[in-house]
C-alpha cells in the first residue's frame, strides 16, 4: 500500500523477486513525494535499486543531480510500472480489514472506483505516510507526526536566473532558503515549519 517511494521500492523489489505483487496507490500519483509533494531534493544511498532510479533519471533531470522534476519522475515510474508488468491499482483505499485466527491481517476490503474489493495477501507492506493499514488493525495506532515539515514554493521566470542561494528568517524566526532548483530559470523558496 503507497506507491510513494519506499512503497514503490518494495513492490518493485518483490516483484523481481518473482513474487505475486500489487502495487495499491490511493490516488493515481506513483512517487508522490517528488510528483505532488515537490519535495525535490534527494538523498543518497548505495541501494542497487536507487542507483539503478538514478541512472534512469540521469538524462532526464535538471542541471542539480541531487534534485528530482516531479513530473518526468512520475512519467518515468509509469513506464518502469508498465514495463516491468508490475500489477497496479489506483484509486483504491482500505476501509476494512480481516484477521486470520493468529490476529495477524489476512484481507483487506477496498473501496474502488468499481465498488468494494477484497485482496488477500500473506503478507503486507504499509509505506503510506500515514499508517492506512496499520489503523485498521490497530484503530488506537497513530502514524508519528514529524518534528517540522518543509513547504516549497516554486518561481518560474521567462528568463535564466542567477545561481544565488540565501537564507533568511521570518519574523517568526522560521528559516526561509531562497535557491536554485537546477532549472535555469526556477528558483525555490523553501519554509522548515
Amino acid at each position: 500500500f503507497g506507491a510513494g517511494y519506499a512503497g514503490f521500492a518494495a513492490a518493485l523489489s518483490h516483484h523481481r523477486a518473482g513474487r505475486r505483487t500489487l502495487l495499491i496507490e490511493r490516488h493515481a500519483a506513483l512517487l508522490s513525494e517528488s510528483s505532488w509533494a515537490f519535495a525535490t531534493a534527494t538523498g543518497d544511498s548505495t541501494d542497487p535499486l536507487w542507483c539503478e532510479w538514478q541512472q534512469r533519471l540521469a538524462c532526464h533531470r535538471p542541471v542539480e543531480a541531487r534534485r528530482h522534476d516531479g513530473g518526468i519522475v512520475e512519467v518515468l515510474a509509469t513506464d518502469l510500472v508498465s514495463t516491468e508488468k508490475l500489477p497496479l491499482l489506483y484509486f483504491a483505499a482500505p476501509f476494512s480489514a480481516a484477521l486470520d485466527a493468529d490476529g495477524l491481517l489476512a484481507a483487506v476490503t477496498l473501496a474502488t472506483k468499481s465498488g468494494p474489493l477484497v485482496v488477500r495477501a500473506r503478507q503486507w507492506i504499509d509505506a503510506t505516510d500515514r499508517g492506512e493499514l496499520a489503523t485498521l488493525v490497530a484503530s488506537a495506532w497513530r502514524a508519528p507526526v514529524p518534528e517540522a515539515q518543509v513547504l516549497t514554493l516554486f518561481f518560474r521566470h521567462p528568463r535564466a536566473l542567477s545561481h544565488t542561494t540565501a537564507t533568511l528568517q521570518t519574523p517568526d524566526g522560521l528559516p526561509l532558503t531562497w535557491e536554485p532548483s537546477g532549472w535555469a530559470n526556477e528558483h525555490t523558496l523553501s519554509i522548515r515549519l
